[in-house]
């Protein structure tokens, strides 16, 4: 097993349960403080890693699969998916919720 494929199931068995664990305690102590909304941003935040911890590990075993079940066009559409929903939606709730 090359070390990119390790690196991959790693990922797929270690870091998705680790990050969903996280996003969902961030949202569980927001909840019972709503008064600090650092917690509330952290876990849009978790959340969104969550979502490109889980993209590019299925893409990196889309990829390390003979013939890869998903093509090219379509992990390109969901890597870059991916990327704007990183790249625009903590941010963009950071602004919405300090707005004042």
């Amino acid at each position: 097993m090359s070390l990119p494929t390790i690196f991959a199931i790693v990922v797929l068995l270690v870091g998705i349960p680790l990050n969903l664990y996280v996003t969902l305690r961030l949202w569980q102590l927001s909840q019972r403080s709503p008064e600090l909304k650092v917690l509330r941003e952290r876990a849009v935040v978790a959340l969104a890693v969550l979502l490109v911890v889980i993209v590019f590990g299925l893409i990196f075993a889309n990829n390390d699969l003979v013939p890869p079940p998903l093509s090219f066009d379509a992990t390109k559409l969901f890597t870059r998916f991916a990327m704007l929903v990183v790249s625009i939606v903590p941010a963009t709730y950071w602004l919405w919720l300090y707005r004042n």
